[in-house]
């Protein structure tokens, strides 16, 4: 079944859809999966779409540690992001 929403919420969107179109003057900007959205953060920054909080928090910490994101690792909740984070504390001998 397919269901079309549109929205400015991008919480939402990112965690209730399994494909996000971001559309720029009429035209498509981005077609696919919301954590793979979260891998082209500064272009979609540019147009004005901005990333879920919690994607934005770890698009920036993955930056600063200069380590590679994928779409696997890109979190949509808070639920998923606190994971996220506690992954990346352990890694680093923080507890």
């Amino acid at each position: 079944m397919t269901v079309v929403m549109v929205s400015q919420q991008v919480e939402q969107l990112a965690e209730h859809a399994d494909r996000l179109l971001v559309l720029q003057r009429g035209r498509l900007a981005f077609d696919g999966r919301p954590q793979e959205l979260c891998l082209h953060a500064e272009a979609l920054r540019e147009i004005g779409v901005r990333l879920p909080q919690v994607a934005d928090l770890m698009v920036t910490l993955y930056g600063r540690l200069d380590r590679a994101l994928t779409p696997e690792v890109v979190p949509l909740t808070i639920e998923s992001g606190a994971s996220a984070l506690r992954g990346l504390l352990a890694e680093r001998g923080v507890s």
